[in-house]
């Protein structure tokens, strides 16, 4: 790679490929921090009871039915919200269209100057495929079998409670453990990082703050647990890190040295 072609911060030194997510230690840690978050509230299940609770709005039981406690999750009926979890649903795929066009293009067009931007991307889709496609909906909310917040007999539902890392066949499939809506919000968090070294900063704090929203959304619609949205928060980022640094190890983003000056 030239120096022309190299991305600088303000500090005039080269920037690292995917950087920061691209750091061996950066995926460690986000990879220790969602294992050891899983094991939390396996272990303090009361976490996510206490959580889903404060969105749930208990009534009374009508007398034909057989259940100790009903109610709603309010939330779910709100229209203004609904439309900004469609909004937030949505948004992910079409980012992931978009970028894979532009990297088509820039491959096609083989424009060198791009190129690295291009390795960038494929590695982000790469990392949307590898985590929401395959780890969350095609092996955890397939097998995990915990019902959603509203399934459950605590609010509303019929089946029991189940914590998070618990597999049980309570849930058939589409299941609660872990948010698919999450995970797909919290990969743009990882799109900061094809940004200029200028806009990283900015643009991961826009990122954090919408995917925080979408996540959130699903806790108060009783859709998921708290924990199903964290774990699916940490288990994105750390995906895309790893992925990041694998990719850097073998030298996708092509191998840079500090400079001093442009």
């Amino acid at each position: 790679m030239t120096a022309e072609e190299r991305p600088y911060s303000h500090s005039g030194k080269a920037v690292e490929f995917l950087d920061p997510f691209s750091r061996p230690r950066v995926a460690i840690v986000l990879v220790a921090a969602t294992l050891l978050l899983t094991a939390l509230f396996y272990l303090v299940p009361a976490i996510d009871i206490a959580v889903s609770s404060l969105f749930f709005r208990q009534e009374p039981c009508a007398p034909d039915v057989a259940k100790t406690i009903c109610g709603t999750f309010p939330a779910l009926s709100d229209t203004t919200l609904n439309d900004i979890r469609d909004f937030f649903h949505q948004m992910p795929i079409v980012i992931a269209v978009l970028l894979l066009l532009t990297a088509v293009s820039i491959s096609l067009r083989r424009d060198k100057s791009l190129q690295r931007l291009a390795a960038g991307i494929y590695v982000a889709l790469a990392a949307l495929i590898v985590n929401s496609l395959f780890i969350v909906n095609l092996w955890l909310k397939s097998y995990s079998g915990r019902p959603r917040p509203e399934q459950t007999d605590l609010f509303g539902g019929s089946l029991p409670f189940v914590r998070a890392g618990e597999f049980t066949d309570f849930c058939a499939s589409n299941c609660s453990f872990i948010s698919g809506e999450s995970s797909a919000a919290f990969w743009l968090v990882g799109l900061a990082a094809l940004f200029p070294p200028q806009w990283r900063a900015r643009a991961l704090g826009v990122a954090l703050v919408m995917a925080t929203i979408a996540g959130s959304l699903r806790v108060a619609f009783g859709g998921h647990y708290f924990s199903d949205a964290v774990i699916a928060a940490m288990a994105s980022v750390a995906t895309f890190a790893v992925l990041a640094t694998l990719a850097r190890a073998f030298g996708l983003g092509g191998t840079e040295t500090a400079s001093t000056s442009r």
